[in-house]
């Protein structure tokens, strides 16, 4: 699955969105490609923020919680097997 993020601008501080990527939409393919190709990968170590966890617990919660607001109310787009990317 590809997932495009995009920044948002709030209240306080600036969010998220994401985007699922479906298979047959070119133009957001085409960006994706011409993204990865300008950009190295970053490796990161396995455990290297779990020092960072205590400090994001009340985010983690408070996300959680807004995502079962959003999945009670119908907010959510699901991945479906039609969005898969090999």
């Amino acid at each position: 699955y590809l997932i495009e993020v995009r920044p948002t601008m709030g209240m306080v501080k600036a969010a998220v969105k994401l985007y699922p990527i479906e298979r047959g939409d070119q133009k957001a393919l085409k960006k994706f490609h011409k993204f990865l190709s300008r950009n190295q990968p970053i490796p990161l170590k396995v455990g290297a923020f779990e020092h960072e966890e205590p400090k994001l617990e009340f985010f983690v919660d408070n996300g959680m919680k807004r995502y079962q607001l959003d999945k009670d109310k119908g907010k959510l787009k699901l991945l479906s097997p039609e969005m898969y990317h090999n």
